[in-house]
């Protein structure tokens, strides 16, 4: 509007009154001045966008969060004419102002709704929340931002979360480190019932089970809890609990999830013809396969089946279809070989989605490029694929333990084709990582011959049990390990047996294990 934008067009913000009657969007040079004026009062500014900061310049591979242009011309004003500063990749302010910025996506992306069950939500803001609330002790913004791109990126590949400013590595929303270990409020509600105040939006599920402790506990771990309270009833922003042992008798009472219901979701699948439409619904009820749900597009699908000349597809929405898995339609056990598939796709979505909503191990996975090629971007770069990697590029897998106690560490390979590899321990082998150390291991990037890029995740457990096997996981079918005295074990038999009514959801401690996952892409 004011010459500033290489197309004419300036990213606005549409308010909940926005485009009613005389009423504008926000522009971001207003934005940039409203900045200004608040960073000159405070240097403890945080801004959170989930939104799109352009409408057109991506492929939508989901739903998108964005509206059409606004044509009007705005009124002639100081705060809309001001002249941007240099900027960061959100093109929204300048990175050396004492600020945060955490954003959806970069400025010529988009950022899509993330579908959970029959709801949705903005991508970045359901995975920024588990995360913050998923938090132990003091984090930084960029402790909690990897995090959130690589669960963002492994969900949407055309979207890149962005963390800007100055104060990126202060502690989140504070300018000093908290005395207190992360909680959450609990009031008592009548004689054997409590409200816990966090619901369906923080990802509390009926059954799990949560410690109280006495108002004002800072160091819970050291204390012995007041009562053990299990959900009973989850609303969207507070649940209600049963008190199972001992009383809560004072309003702010602290809390902490010691063993979560799981339940895995259904895997939305999008059939691009009607017969193949038609055809998949007799196979779900024939093969008992509960746990699949029709995707109404693709853009809201985990997974997509493609009929073409004579062949049927299967495989990733952000993949090529030529990457696909084929199958012949003239195969006269068609249906059983996409149900086997379909399950097997199930498995890696439910072992992708694994979080661990309080965890008291605190680790980091970083992936660091040796000796990387000319034009390779072997390290995080911001406004790129998390990790890119040239074909045969050696890398190497960094994991620091940054928790009290010793732990084993796991680490998986969620394929593109939906395959699950052990990368360590590939014998069986445990290793031990003591309390603040740091383990390193060589990886060698591939890519399949026929394609020219994919993306594979990264993901790691890391577990205080040494008897701890994963190597099931690797099976083609779901999995038919029995149950497990060993609570990552669990979690992950679970996940490997998509849930079915007789199944429901078992509740699985938190305190022996936890995860976090990072995204790479390889490029020929």
């Amino acid at each position: 509007v004011n010459g500033d934008e290489t197309d004419g067009w300036d990213e606005t913000l549409v308010m909940q009154d926005s485009r009613v009657g005389d009423i504008l969007d926000l522009s971001d040079d207003e934005l940039n001045s409203l900045m200004t004026q608040l960073c000159s009062k405070t240097p403890n500014v945080t801004l959170i966008l989930d939104a799109c900061h352009s409408g057109t310049g991506t492929k939508a591979v989901a739903v998108p969060r964005r509206v059409e242009r606004d044509e009007r011309r705005p009124r002639n004003n100081g705060q809309a004419n001001a002249t941007k500063q240099a900027q960061g990749t959100s093109d929204f302010r300048d990175e050396d102002m004492k600020y945060v910025l955490i954003s959806g996506c970069t400025s010529n992306q988009l950022s899509y709704e993330h579908y959970v069950g029959e709801k949705s939500y903005g991508a970045l803001s359901y995975f920024l929340i588990k995360e913050l609330w998923a938090a132990t002790g003091p984090v930084t913004y960029r402790d909690i931002m990897d995090n959130v791109k690589s669960k963002v990126k492994a969900h949407y590949s055309n979207q890149y979360p962005q963390l800007e400013g100055a104060n990126s590595d202060q502690f989140i929303f504070s300018d000093s480190s908290s005395l207190a270990e992360a909680y959450i409020l609990v009031d008592p509600y009548e004689d054997d019932k409590v409200t816990i105040h966090v619901g369906d939006i923080h990802g509390v599920t009926k059954g799990s089970i949560f410690e109280v402790y006495a108002p004002n506990t800072k160091k819970i771990s050291k204390q012995t809890p007041i009562a053990k309270v299990r959900v009973m009833q989850v609303k969207p922003y507070k649940s209600l609990g049963k008190i199972m042992s001992g009383k809560v008798t004072k309003d702010q009472s602290r809390a902490v999830e010691t063993e979560h219901m799981f339940s895995n979701e259904k895997l939305r699948v999008y059939f691009t013809k009607s017969r193949s439409a038609k055809f998949i619904k007799a196979l779900t009820k024939t093969h008992d396969l509960p746990f699949v749900k029709e995707a109404e597009s693709e853009a809201k699908s985990n997974l997509i089946i493609t009929e073409r000349s004579g062949n049927i597809y299967i495989g990733l929405p952000s993949e090529d279809v030529t990457s696909h898995k084929r199958f012949s339609s003239n195969d006269p056990h068609i249906d059983v070989k996409i149900a086997e598939e379909v399950e097997r796709w199930a498995k890696w979505f439910n072992v992708l989605s694994i979080t661990t909503p309080d965890p008291y191990l605190d680790f980091r996975l970083e992936l660091v490029s040796i000796d990387p090629p000319e034009g390779s971007k072997g390290s995080l770069d911001l406004g790129k694929p998390e990790y890119t990697f040239s074909d045969g590029e050696k890398f190497e897998m960094i994991i620091t333990n940054l928790s009290y106690y010793d732990v084993f560490i796991h680490v998986l390979d969620l394929e593109a084709n939906g395959n699950i590899t052990v990368l360590f321990p590939d014998d069986g082998a445990q290793e031990l990582l003591e309390s603040f150390g740091e383990w390193r291991d060589t990886v060698e990037a591939y890519l399949p011959p026929g394609i020219s890029k994919t993306a594979d995740v990264i993901k790691v457990f890391v577990t205080t049990n040494g008897l701890v096997n994963l190597k099931f996981l690797e099976s083609a079918g779901a999995g038919t390990k029995g149950a497990s005295e060993y609570d990552l074990e669990n979690v992950l038999i679970t996940s490997a047996r998509p849930v079915r009514p007789s199944d429901a959801g078992k509740s699985l401690g938190l305190n022996e294990w936890n995860t976090t996952m990072r995204v790479l892409e390889v490029k020929r």
